[in-house]
């Protein structure tokens, strides 16, 4: 760890905006025991709480402008997608409640990635349009549990976590064709898959906080390299992880940290073996 982005309290999953100057984190309300959204700026190191809702709000994304957050919400029911702007105003509601939804992506094209518990095929990956006026659509429904994704900065594949082979692993897909995926990792413990800024790198984390990257190319076809083990973490389990854009800096909250806080890790291509 090189810094701490934030006062402390109990922040779990964050997300960076896409202009590297905040960050969306869900925060513990000790007194009531639920979760509300905050938005950290980070050269200020201040924070800003915009929700003081019961049930909770968490897991939140940035829609591709910065301007707006599409969150889960716990009301009447399962939790379930809601968005609002920024700077405040009233929720919006974007799907109803069915299964448990958990959010992971706003893409470019206007639609929410997000995943739903459902008997039967366990977690799935779906869509839905932020404006509304469509129902859901499944990208990624099988036996098994897919979670966890994100969309490629070019807007041509998902990366994503499943456990069809009997381990948690870490899969890539066309975006138009998600059947065609392919494993990246072999740990088996992976999760949190995300993007470098050029889209040509793929990092994820693994239940024992470790940090492994992948080199990607997509051209002529698909290819993924060996994967790396940047480095291993003994400061607890991570309850978030993410990059800066533009950067070569970690975020990463720990489940053992009390009070919790967002931790940055700067430069992490320097803790490479030499």
């Amino acid at each position: 760890m090189t810094g701490v982005v934030g006062p402390p309290g109990s922040t779990q999953v964050f997300r960076v905006s896409h202009d590297g100057k905040r960050v969306v984190v869900t925060m513990r309300d000790g007194e009531h025991g639920t979760y509300d959204l905050g938005v950290v700026d980070i050269a200020r190191n201040s924070i800003t709480r915009i929700t003081q809702s019961r049930p909770s709000e968490w897991v939140p994304v940035w829609s591709p402008d910065d301007r707006m957050l599409a969150y889960a919400f716990e009301q009447n029911g399962p939790s379930h997608i809601f968005m609002m702007p920024v700077s405040g105003g009233d929720p919006v509601m974007v799907t109803k409640a069915r299964g448990v939804q958990y959010t992971y992506d706003w893409l470019r094209n206007g639609k929410i990635l997000f995943s739903e518990l459902a008997p039967g095929t366990q977690r799935d990956i779906w869509l839905v349009d932020a404006k509304g006026g469509s129902e859901p659509e499944p990208w990624l429904k099988t036996p098994f549990n897919e979670a966890t994704p994100r969309m490629s900065p070019d807007g041509a594949w998902i990366a994503f976590t499943s456990n069809s082979s009997g381990q948690t692993q870490v899969y890539v897909a066309p975006y138009e064709r998600p059947a065609d995926r392919v494993q990246v990792s072999t740990d088996g413990k992976a999760a949190y898959p995300f993007w470098s800024g050029d889209g040509r790198e793929l990092f994820w984390g693994t239940n024992d906080s470790s940090m492994y990257s992948v080199a990607i190319h997509t051209t002529p076809s698909f290819d993924a390299g060996k994967p790396q083990l940047l480095f291993q973490d003994s400061g607890g389990s991570w309850v978030g992880i993410d990059i800066i854009p533009g950067t070569n800096d970690f975020l990463i909250a720990r489940q053992a940290e009390q009070p919790r806080q967002v931790e940055l890790i700067e430069n992490w291509r320097s803790l490479l073996p030499k």
